[in-house]
């Protein structure tokens, strides 16, 4: 009886506790930013802010292209605008203006200690 209550004539049955399961949760941080060409969703784990890695979406042509980017030498040297790496993006089509917003973004995160 000590798992019933009557309130008003109705019985009712106490619900058991919640019991939450174990869960091995990995927290991050990130930042985004988007236009109608690109969309970059930069991730970096509390614990190791120097270890970005930058999901790449390409809406130019559908259906839209993914890609992961986890190295930040190549990514300082597309910032700096170092030619053997720019020539890398103009080779899969990307135009002065899309890179330009990238270098801004991959500023972005040099500014926040990321990069």
């Amino acid at each position: 009886m000590e798992n019933r209550i009557q309130i008003n004539g109705v019985w009712y049955i106490k619900e058991p506790p919640f019991e939450p399961v174990k869960l091995e949760v990995a927290d991050y941080m990130g930042c985004v930013v988007e236009d109608e060409f690109f969309c970059f969703d930069a991730v970096v784990h509390p614990d190791h802010l120097k270890d970005v890695t930058i999901k790449v979406t390409d809406k130019r042509r559908k259906p839209w292209e993914n890609e992961f980017w986890d190295s930040k030498g190549w990514m300082r040297e597309v910032l700096e605008g170092k030619p053997e790496s720019l020539k890398i993006l103009q080779s899969d089509g990307w135009g002065q203006g899309d890179i330009k917003y990238l270098q801004s973004f991959l500023h972005h995160l040099t500014e926040k200690g990321w990069l």
